[in-house]
């Protein structure tokens, strides 16, 4: 409505699509760890990982640990 004049309105009706960003989340393969000294096999498992087409920062997705046949795999930073 006109702030001078709040008779004069008018109605319309506004529509937003929005769609689901693309999440492209690919397998990750580490390095040999020595199983008596132990390591770090990847640093990050996000850096083969995209979204919208960019870069994924730790800071715009969630990971989570699903499963490991070995009791001293875990993943840092959930």
């Amino acid at each position: 409505c006109e702030i001078l004049n709040p008779s004069n309105c008018d109605t319309a009706i506004v529509t937003v699509t929005v769609s689901a960003a693309s999440i492209i989340a690919n397998d990750d393969t580490g390095t040999t760890v020595n199983g008596l000294t132990g390591g770090t096999a990847f640093t990050n498992v996000l850096v083969n990982d995209t979204l919208n087409g960019v870069a994924v920062l730790a800071s715009q997705v969630n990971t989570t640990f699903v499963s490991s046949t070995n009791a001293g795999v875990t993943l840092s930073g959930t």
